[in-house]
């Protein structure tokens, strides 16, 4: 007589597996049930017509960013208009006065690199500059030379300047370096109008001649014309007891 086959079990994983089967239906519809919709900030729709957001938080109105032109209408316009605005806008009869806390560049150059370099020589080629220096602070105005030597043709002379203050040596060799750098501007001072303009304009001399020495020379030039300015100037000796 043939033996009866026990009917098999089933491995304990397969009937778990089932089981999870079974209860992820439920599991669903529970968290259903835990949500709830909630308007945005802000927002005048309907509570139907809004996402669904977990229970106790506030969605956030999503921040864009404003679309950016990618092209300036100014520059679209032919160059003779150009030539017209810049010269209307930048270019002043009267003589502009500088000093060492501005002002700056005016707004439209300011506005885009593009204009920038199409306005720039309009402002600093065809206006006149009246730098004022106080207290041989020339250094001060090494940004405004920057610009104009970029802009301004060589030989064409706009900027004049006027010394005020006491003599500061400090400044002054402040002022020797970054011309030394190629990095500011110098006044004509063939024809010195003060004891000042003599005083900066044999420093400029000796730049001239000792610069292709090297800073650290040129530099102990200076400090030995600076110490033998107390037996030629007053102002200077002042200058010079108050420094040492």
């Amino acid at each position: 007589m043939a033996q009866t086959r026990k009917p098999t079990q089933e491995p304990k994983s397969s009937s778990k597996r089932s089981s999870e089967r079974l209860r992820l239906p439920n599991a669903i519809e529970t968290s259903k049930a835990d949500v709830r919709i909630v308007p945005r900030v802000g927002d005048d729709r309907s509570t139907d017509q809004c996402q669904a957001a977990p229970k106790g938080v506030v969605k956030r109105k999503r921040f864009r960013r404003p679309k950016q032109r990618k092209s300036c209408r100014l520059l679209a316009l032919p160059g003779e208009l150009h030539n017209r605005i810049y010269q209307h806008t930048l270019v002043e009869e009267d003589e502009l006065e500088v000093t060492a806390t501005g002002p700056g560049q005016p707004g439209l150059l300011r506005t885009c690199k593009a204009i920038r370099n199409e306005a720039s020589s309009f402002y600093y080629a065809e206006n006149r500059f009246a730098l004022r220096l106080v207290d041989f602070d020339g250094a001060a105005f090494t940004p405004f030379g920057r610009q104009y030597e970029c802009y301004v043709p060589k030989g064409r002379v706009n900027v004049g300047f006027s010394i005020r203050g006491r003599p500061n040596w400090a400044n002054l060799m402040r002022w020797v370096k970054d011309l030394y750098l190629g990095n500011s501007v110098r006044p004509n001072l063939q024809e010195p109008s003060c004891r000042d303009d003599y005083v900066v304009g044999a420093a400029f001399k000796l730049l001239d001649e000792m610069k292709w020495r090297g800073w650290d020379k040129l530099e102990r030039v200076l400090e030995a014309y600076h110490h033998g300015l107390k037996w030629t100037c007053s102002r200077c000796a002042d200058e010079v007891a108050g420094h040492n």
